[in-house]
């Protein structure tokens, strides 16, 4: 039995739509409260206040039959990396 290889990748929420014309995706939303994301943006310090708010107000929906596993990142590192690994095993536990 030959088994599917297992693709991770950090992408744009734009690019997803095309990928899966191509692909099987399965997609990791990783998110957390907006004033929690305003706060890490501001604190790298490449990014304006103005362009802070608006990369916020972007929105970009995912195509229609890709499944989404949302991780909420509002916690420790720790916190967030354990959440997004327990993500991945349900989504490998489905295959």
């Amino acid at each position: 039995m030959t088994e599917t290889p297992v693709v991770v990748a950090n992408v744009s929420r734009g690019v997803i739509e095309d990928a899966a014309r191509r692909f099987r995706v399965r997609v990791i939303e990783v998110t957390a409260p907006a004033e929690i994301l305003a706060a890490r943006l501001a604190a790298r310090g490449r990014e304006s206040a103005e362009d802070v708010a608006r990369r916020l107000g972007r929105t970009a929906s995912v195509p229609d039959g890709v499944l989404v596993e949302t991780v909420y990142n509002d916690r420790t590192l720790a916190e967030g990396v354990a959440r997004f690994i327990a993500a991945l095993r349900r989504i490998l536990d489905d295959e």
